[in-house]
């Protein structure tokens, strides 16, 4: 059911108010039992059994016309022994479907229509696994039901989504979930739907991947927990998880600045969230890749925030591309590799945020495929090169932080370009030469961040421009020299001045020094300032 008629992973589609989602491995049992017991023979001769017509036969001696009688009580005592073994065989094979047929019952009788207790835990068994390292065994007709349908349940259901190798080892995550569902969870059998299976298998794979026995609230058994502890009644009630009215999972969203001790990795089955549109797992203990085959069969994620984990890896240049992808962010993570250009399809894109990670090259000029894009933050890598000119063609771009890198080059007068820009931040790299005039026109810029470059001459009276959204300026550990000028006491809205670091002279005027500044830094040696909230 989790497979489609071609063999190839996915969810199916049929859905029942009355389904129980285990029916189908009863069936499948009786139907395996029955080709076992071929048809008894009957008899009534064959066609290749009858005697080929042949001449009138001689006359009947007195001696064989005595011996027909006998020969018609033998045939008569040959076909009850037949019909006895039928009746025989019959009744064998209705003592082996009855067990399941009860079962089935008893299956059904247990979901409906009563909700289980919500406090309620499941009751942990043993799974039975394997002790040579061979593969599990499907179970025979004399084994346990419940141990039948876990085999009939990995066999038809878990192995065309997760492949028969994870289920030889009993303490993977998908072992571990496909023992809870068949055996364990009381909650089951009220499922409504093989989708909704496909999130519970899902979502309990994701349980045992991230250690959730382990995790710092609402793991099973935590009764501390008030917002839902996971594997317990519906999913859509569990911790940090959010379904739509279908009861299809539509977010995990552990977004705590503390994180919940989630450890390891993000499993493959999180290709069954087909319904998912938001994936929130910020600072934890995450480690691994993205899994591919979410990024490569996701179809509604909108947001996907990963941030503050340990994940590693290159991400694929057109991951979740079939995704109307809004929100990235995989900042403070390991990834290495370039930086990719068609995440979501790139059309939706309003938010990139790859800082503090080891990506290396240079910024790709198919960077204004982001055309929707506001913020950009590619800081704290190992960027090399020059600023791409199509960057500065991305004209609903708001927050530009390319900061702690090792690009090179001179700041470009196409800048300008950039109307709706309001941060910049090019520092802690190799950039040089002159601020460009066109910077000033921008409107709405409230923060420039130009420190820890090689920018080289004197500040401009220009930047008075400015002066009706400009709160920061960051200038220090750059070559400026010259002397600050007066007019910068007409930026009124200023409220962090930074100059250490660099070559003026002079002193800094009253009139800045009346400026409602919070922070006002200078090379006091080397210039005169009464004023400064930090002296270098």
């Amino acid at each position: 059911i989790l497979s489609g008629d071609d063999g190839t992973a996915g969810v199916a589609t049929t859905t029942g108010q009355d389904q129980d989602v285990f029916r189908a491995l009863d069936e499948a049992e009786k139907a395996d039992r029955a080709i076992n017991y071929p048809p008894a023979a009957s008899g009534r001769p064959t066609q290749q059994s009858r005697a080929p017509p042949t001449s009138p036969a001689p006359p009947v001696s007195v001696k064989q016309r005595n011996a027909m009688p006998q020969r018609e009580e033998i045939k008569t005592r040959q076909n009850c022994i037949i019909v006895l073994v039928i009746i025989v065989g019959m009744l064998a094979a209705a003592a082996i479907i009855l067990p399941f047929v009860l079962d089935y019952n008893g299956v059904r009788s247990s979901g409906s229509p009563e909700e289980p207790s919500p406090t309620q835990a499941p009751v942990s068994t043993s799974p039975p696994a394997p002790t040579d390292g061979s593969p599990t065994a499907v179970p025979g007709p004399t084994e346990a039901p419940t141990t039948a349908r876990l085999g009939q349940f990995i066999r038809q259901y878990l192995v065309p989504v997760s492949g028969e190798e994870v289920f030889e080892d009993p303490d993977s995550p998908q072992y571990q979930a496909a023992v809870y569902i068949a055996d364990e969870d009381p909650y089951t059998s009220q499922l409504t739907s093989v989708e909704q299976l496909g999130d519970r298998y899902a979502a309990i794979t994701f349980y045992y991947a991230t250690n959730g026995d382990n995790w710092d609230t609402c793991y099973l058994g935590d009764e501390s927990c008030v917002d839902g502890q996971w594997l317990v009644n519906d999913v859509c009630d569990w911790f940090s998880v959010s379904c739509n009215e279908a009861g299809r999972v539509t977010a995990f969203l552990f977004a705590n600045t503390s994180g919940n001790g989630l450890r390891g990795s993000l499993p493959p089955e999180m290709l069954l969230l087909t319904e998912m549109t938001d994936l929130v797992i910020t600072n934890n203990f995450l480690t691994g890749t993205l899994p591919d085959a979410f990024g490569q069969n996701a179809t509604n994620v909108r947001s996907i925030l990963l941030q503050g984990n340990q994940l590693e890896g290159t991400i694929a240049n057109d991951y979740l591309e079939q995704s109307p992808l809004e929100v990235v962010s995989f900042a403070n993570n390991s990834f290495t590799g370039s930086i990719p250009t068609n995440l979501g399809g790139a059309s939706l894109l309003r938010t990139l945020d790859l800082s503090s990670n080891s990506f290396s090259g240079s910024i790709p000029s198919e960077i204004d495929s982001y055309q929707a894009m506001t913020e950009l933050s590619l800081a704290s890598n190992s960027l090399t090169s020059n600023i791409p000119e199509s960057l500065f063609l991305m004209n609903s771009l708001e927050r530009v932080l390319l900061d702690g890198n090792s690009l090179t080059g001179t700041l470009s007068s196409s800048v300008g370009n950039l109307a709706a820009l309001e941060v910049l931040r090019i520092g802690d790299s190799r950039i040089e030469g002159f601020i460009p005039d066109e910077l000033y026109s921008l409107p709405n810029l409230a923060e420039l961040d130009i420190s820890g470059a090689q920018f080289r001459g004197q500040l401009s009276r220009l930047f008075t421009n400015l002066a009706p959204s400009l709160t920061t300026l960051i200038v220090n550990n750059n070559s400026f020299g010259g002397t600050v000028p007066d007019s910068f006491g007409e930026l009124t809205n200023l409220n962090v001045l930074e100059l250490h670091a660099n070559e003026f002279t002079g002193s800094i005027s009253e009139s800045i020094c009346a400026l409602p500044l919070e922070v006002l830094t200078a090379d006091c040696s080397e210039i005169t300032c009464d004023c400064c909230t930090e002296c270098f």
